[in-house]
């Protein structure tokens, strides 16, 4: 009889496969976007482009980056679906979005899994032909100020388009309030009907039986004339400056060296 360690062929094919750190487990289970982060310069000044979304869409009138849902059926990758999304949202061609690199898999509370990628846009380019308005119309402020870009952002999904300097996040300390979430095992969803989860049944201790609170956590916020930029936004946000390493006083790109 051979030892537990013995001829696994199960094991064996596993160590074929490359290792990979990137991997997801359930990925299937959760809904997949990409997020695409422009940097822009304007007079020297270092800016990032935000949307504010419509309000007949999901979490209208919240301001986000250009971004959504990555087209799995369609054998698209997040990368891809960054471009596509940012080119549709902002009426600029699929070219003029220039990815410089990958950020990194954002996780939220709520079960989706955002990949995030940031660059910047190629120069103007001619308006189309569907009328879409540029940049600056029939926008509330801070959108109203139209910026020195040709965009034509999609009236059904984009409301506004701005930038803020990064500069204002650097010296800015963002509001910071708990959100707490909740398993309701018993609960109606959006067509009215009830689940109720048969924790008798499956052999679960009582307890499951009972809505319960899982974990507290924080949500930052800021607050930028009048438009409120919080949840996973400032979520990117704050993990930029700490990548790109802004002390309070000043500018100070981390170079990987030691620093003074």
């Amino acid at each position: 009889m051979k030892g537990p360690r013995g001829n696994i062929p199960e094991l064996e094919y596993l160590r074929t496969l490359p290792l990979r750190s990137d991997r997801v487990i359930g990925r299937h289970k959760y809904p997949h976007y990409a997020v695409f982060v422009p940097f822009l310069s304007f007079e020297g000044v270092t800016h990032w482009l935000f949307e504010k979304r419509s309000v007949t869409i999901r979490q209208g009138g919240e301001i986000c980056f250009p971004g959504g849902a990555v087209e799995l059926e369609n054998g698209e990758n997040p990368e891809d679906a960054a471009r596509r999304e940012t080119s549709e949202e902002l009426g600029i061609p699929i070219e003029a979005v220039e990815i410089a690199g990958y950020l990194g898999h954002l996780f939220t509370r709520w079960g989706a899994l955002i990949d995030v990628f940031y660059g910047t846009l190629a120069p103007p380019h001619e308006p189309d032909s569907q009328g879409n308005r540029s940049v600056g119309e029939e926008s509330a402020s801070p959108a109203s100020r139209p910026l020195p870009l040709d965009l034509h952002p999609k009236k059904d999904e984009v409301d506004a388009v701005f930038t803020v300097p990064v500069s204002f996040f650097q010296m800015s300390t963002p509001a910071v309030h708990l959100f707490r979430q909740v398993i309701q095992p018993r609960f109606k969803d959006s067509k009215g009907k009830l689940h109720t989860l048969p924790w008798r049944q499956l052999g679960l201790p009582s307890r499951y039986g009972r809505s319960y609170s899982l974990h507290t956590y924080s949500v930052y916020f800021y607050r930028y004339e009048g438009e409120t930029i919080w949840g996973i936004t400032a979520d990117i946000i704050k993990e930029f400056l700490e990548l790109l390493n802004f002390p309070k006083n000043g500018v100070h790109y981390h170079t990987g060296g030691k620093q003074p």
